[in-house]
C-alpha cells in the first residue's frame, strides 16, 4: 500500500499507520473506544479498517480481547502491522 503516514492517538500511546489519502482517523476512533465501558472482556469490530479503534480500546482496556472482520486485503495487511507495531499481538483465523 502506497502512502501511508504515521499517527499517534491516546496522547502518543498508539502508533497507527494508515493511508495518506481517503479516511483518516482523528477522533472518532478514540471516542469509540472511549465509549466502552471496562472491564470489557471481548469486543468485535465489522469494517475494521486499519484497526483505529481497536488499537485504542486495547491500550486503554487491559486484557481486552478484540476481533475485527475486514475485507479489503490491502487494510487487513495494514491492521497486521498496526498490532505489531503497537506490541499487541494478532490471532489471525484468515
Amino acid at each position: 500500500m502506497d502512502g501511508l503516514s504515521e499517527d499517534r492517538l491516546l496522547d502518543g500511546r498508539v502508533l497507527l499507520r494508515q493511508p495518506e489519502n481517503g479516511y483518516r482517523a482523528g477522533i472518532d476512533p478514540v471516542l469509540l473506544a472511549a465509549a466502552v465501558p471496562p472491564p470489557m472482556a471481548k469486543w468485535s469490530w465489522i469494517s475494521a479498517a486499519a484497526s483505529r479503534a481497536a488499537l485504542c480500546l486495547a491500550a486503554r482496556v487491559a486484557g481486552c480481547r478484540v476481533f475485527g472482520l475486514e475485507m479489503q486485503p490491502p487494510l487487513v495487511g495494514l491492521a497486521r502491522q498496526n498490532i505489531e507495531i503497537n506490541g499487541m499481538t494478532a490471532e489471525s483465523k484468515a
